[in-house]
């Protein structure tokens, strides 16, 4: 059965977004379960690094949703093909899911160090956030330009 360039995407989206879900969610709970040491005792972090990772963490989770927002409406949607649609879809999930999975990777890299329970909620808010940017075929079909049904039946 042959699958269109939409599922074709969507599926190819979805492996990456899966993939590190469950890679960036296996080493948290690595970290977390104190599976893993990268050192014996928790080493104290300077106030400044706390409150930057705090910043940075809350700043990246609007900025990844808009700029994705910004990306896929950046022309007006008649002007578009199907092909640059998908291009442009593309570029903006995997954007605004490697923007989110760097914060992520940070947040858990901090917890390790520290063991300072601030990097585990934050991480784990970041794991909700990716909840919600999970590529959908719907989205990306209305997105696609469609001809007017009266330029259809002229």
């Amino acid at each position: 059965m042959m699958q269109s360039i939409e599922e074709k995407t969507v599926r190819s989206l979805r492996v990456h977004y899966y993939g590190s879900y469950v890679l960036l969610g296996s080493l948290f709970l690595f970290v977390f379960f104190r599976s893993r040491r990268f050192s014996e005792t928790p080493q104290p972090l300077n106030m400044a690094l706390q409150q930057y990772g705090i910043l940075i963490t809350l700043a990246a989770i609007p900025l990844a949703l808009k700029t994705f927002a910004n990306m896929i409406k950046r022309k007006r949607d008649k002007e578009r093909t199907t092909q640059e649609t998908i291009i442009a879809y593309k570029k903006a999930f995997f954007l605004r899911l490697y923007l989110l999975d760097c914060v992520i990777l940070g947040n858990i890299i901090l917890y390790a160090i520290s063991y300072n329970q601030n990097y585990a909620w934050l991480t784990v808010i970041l794991f909700l956030t990716l909840l919600f940017c999970k590529p959908s075929y719907r989205e990306l079909e209305e997105l696609i330009p469609r001809e007017k049904e009266d330029e259809q039946i002229a």
